[in-house]
């Protein structure tokens, strides 16, 4: 929570709730470097200077959700009155409280039915009693396994799709937690991040794995400001003190960033186009994104089980589902226009056989 934003001012902790402290803030003149107002407990009545001021503040250990705990916490026991509901007891914080997990370091570490999600850094020794020693190491969780998947677009926002082919040939994946650092698409960076790749794999079924990259945003005033690939965002940003009662009088300001998206084909930078999304007939409001355009698909492979933008060399063996590919075309059939054999029911439908 925003605490300027939410919580009343203070000048000590017996102004705030029994969960709370004063997060007293002194002001110093910029020119001498001198505090400017009284701290508690100070003798300042010669210096006729005004008590500093703060804003109650959650004491450790205390939380409204589980951005407010450490890592390895979860909070529990918050109760919180939705906007505009009448409750009968007011809002309370709940408390930070360990999470019990299953520490591993790979998916060899859990059981089955399970992944090791290692996006965040966690103690090795979740279950460590007073007394005891760990090896300071940051390990990851034992997770659930997601659904099955044949590539990254089946796969939620920070998975990637683990393809594995068994010694019968047989091909699948599974939904899976991208490695630290890593990224199959820019929403897996979040906001103001863009996953960059490098050249993939040349083997077949590999992940290719980008890595997040993160720049400060550029300021705007139109959209002629920014590169190719961005748009001027503007937003109006207001002084948190314009919340209080009685509210500051300090304005609002617009102020405008340059961020990924675009409306029309010209918006992206070369090699790239507006991927418009339909709300049925018309065109969904923008902006979009920019993703690659269409390249030549090449197939190749030595029983050509390969569709990609380069030619690549497999091994000479011959696997039973291959038989399916008379079926299928190399072409611009995967997400965003990349090379992919095309899903035609015949395809499909002989892949089953064979369990794909």
């Amino acid at each position: 929570m925003d605490f300027e934003e939410c919580h009343a001012q203070c000048e000590s902790d017996k102004d705030c709730a029994p969960y709370e402290y004063c997060n007293l803030t002194p002001v110093t003149d910029p020119s001498t470097g001198e505090v400017t107002c009284c701290p508690p407990g100070a003798l300042c009545g010669p210096l006729n200077l005004p008590p500093c001021k703060g804003h109650c503040a959650l004491r450790p250990g205390y939380c409204w959700s589980d951005a407010d705990c450490q890592k390895g916490e979860a909070c529990e026991g918050a109760i919180i009155c939705p906007p505009g509901a009448y409750c009968f007891v007011a809002d309370q914080p709940g408390k930070c409280v360990k999470k019990s997990y299953i520490a591993c370091t790979g998916h060899q570490d859990c059981p089955a039915g399970q992944v090791c999600d290692t996006s965040e850094c966690l103690s090795c020794c979740p279950d460590l009693q007073p007394g005891e020693d760990c090896i300071a190491m940051c390990c990851g969780q034992c997770v659930p396994a997601a659904a099955e998947c044949r590539s990254d677009a089946d796969c939620p926002v920070g998975q990637y799709c683990d393809l594995r082919m068994d010694s019968a040939g047989n091909l699948g994946g599974t939904c899976t937690p991208v490695p630290e650092g890593a990224c199959v698409r820019d929403a897996d960076c979040g906001e103001g991040g863009a996953c960059q790749f490098g050249p993939c794999p040349a083997c077949f079924p590999c992940p290719c794995f980008g890595k997040c990259a993160y720049n400060e945003p550029q300021k705007c005033a139109t959209n002629d400001d920014c590169p190719k690939g961005q748009f001027c965002k503007v937003e109006t940003v207001c002084p948190p003190c314009t919340n209080e009662n009685p509210p500051c009088e300090m304005p609002c300001l617009e102020e405008g960033h340059c961020v990924a998206g675009c409306f029309t084909d010209a918006d992206c930078p070369d090699g790239f186009r507006c991927d418009v999304v339909k709300c049925g007939d018309a065109k969904c409001p923008g902006p979009y994104e920019c993703v690659p355009a269409k390249a030549e698909c090449i197939r190749s492979g030595c029983s050509g089980e390969v569709c990609s933008t380069e030619s690549v060399i497999t091994p000479c063996w011959y696997l039973s589902w291959f038989e399916c590919l008379a079926y299928t075309q190399c072409g611009n059939f995967g997400p965003d226009g990349s090379c992919a054999f095309e899903q035609t029911p015949e395809f499909l439908k002989c892949l089953s056989k064979y369990g794909l």
